[in-house]
């Protein structure tokens, strides 16, 4: 048995949706059909959890298909090789990308 001792944080993580914009109509298309393939930095880190938890939060079928990348910029490789379809991480780690 386990219990929560604290919490470590006290507000929760901003979460980006990306897709490669040169597929955007595909990407959008295969994401709101939960086919889409997610690059995840690993299982179970937040950016495999996040795409569990958004297909709960639309009551649609969760995804099935995961990509392994690693890193942020492995997921920014496997959009552009089109390896994945769409990718979630933590906002303020992707915004300096996003704002350029």
């Amino acid at each position: 048995p386990f219990r929560i001792l604290g919490a470590y944080t006290s507000s929760p993580l901003t979460w980006g949706v990306h897709a490669s914009s040169a597929k955007a109509p595909a990407a959008t298309s295969a994401f709101e059909t939960s086919s889409a393939r997610y690059a995840v930095s690993r299982y179970g880190s937040g950016s495999h959890l996040m795409a569990l938890v958004d297909a709960m939060m639309r009551k649609t079928s969760p995804p099935t298909e995961f990509v392994v990348v690693g890193s942020l910029d492995g997921a920014r490789e496997a959009l552009a090789d089109g390896t994945a379809d769409v990718f979630m991480w933590e906002k303020f780690t992707t915004k300096p990308l996003v704002d350029r």
